[in-house]
């Protein structure tokens, strides 16, 4: 049974990672979606105002996010889409087609400026559904762009979206439902800004791939995925983990470190 106590009414504590204490109680979310309240009284170890205490200030420094009454994760809850994103994740689960929705629609919540008015909606599709996909679109008045092809349109627009083949293996590509996970929507983005040049800031995109990891998406996944489609130079880069090969690797790494 999920239950939880009540959190204390006044201002919570901040939160530092270098305290032992908040160190132990996210380790017990390692490879862990969400952990529910009466788990964590059974496995931290401290008295339940402890708890309390410490899952507050784990809240306030967005280091935790509660999911539901008495339930927590170190990932935020699923992103809450604008109008567009939201039409287009109907569209896709109406669909007969095997596609998702990627790129900044579900890395909006780890972005540290929200300020693109319209911004290009990426879907992948099993290649062979492409086709039929691009013509239930067009159908609903969205602007198809071609994936790999910078397009001047002129200034922004509504309604933009690029649909990219890519063949389906749940075991390669972490997807859930017709949304696909921040660690895939991560590299799918750099892969778009990169190829389909789109107008969003490298260093942000290292901004975003830092907020990430503060909130547990696990980095891990986010290489294997690279490695899968030939970024893992890139995220390396932005890491620390290998030197930058060209300014657009540096600019990741800059975004990343500040």
């Amino acid at each position: 049974m999920l239950y939880e106590t009540p959190m204390s009414a006044s201002t919570p504590p901040t939160a530092s990672i270098e305290d032992p204490a908040l160190v132990r109680l996210l380790e017990l979310f390692r490879d862990r979606d969400a952990v529910d309240y009466a788990t964590l009284v059974q496995q931290a170890g401290v008295p339940p105002r402890t708890l309390d205490r410490q899952l507050s200030a784990l809240l306030a420094d967005d280091l935790l996010f509660r999911w539901a009454r008495g339930v927590y994760s170190r990932r935020p809850v699923e992103p809450e889409l604008n109008s567009e994103g939201e039409e287009l994740l109907m569209l896709l689960r109406d669909s007969d087609a095997d596609a998702h929705l990627t790129g900044f629609d579900v890395l909006a919540p780890y972005a540290h400026q929200f300020v693109y008015s319209y911004y290009t909606h990426l879907v992948y599709c099993h290649p062979s559904h492409v086709s039929g996909l691009a013509s239930e679109l067009s159908a609903e008045d969205w602007l198809l762009l071609p994936a790999g092809r910078h397009v001047h349109l002129g200034g922004p627009h509504e309604r933009m979206v690029i649909v990219r083949g890519q063949t389906h293996d749940e075991r390669r590509y972490p997807v859930r439902g017709h949304l696909a996970l921040p660690e895939k929507a991560w590299v799918d983005l750099l892969r778009e800004v990169r190829r389909s040049q789109l107008g969003l800031d490298y260093g942000e995109l290292g901004r975003i791939l830092r907020s990430m990891e503060r909130a547990g998406v696990p980095i891990d996944r986010v290489r294997t995925y690279a490695r899968s489609v030939g970024y893992l130079a890139w995220v390396d880069a932005a890491l620390g983990k290998r030197s930058p090969t060209n300014v657009e690797q540096n600019q990741l790494a800059a975004g990343y470190a500040a």
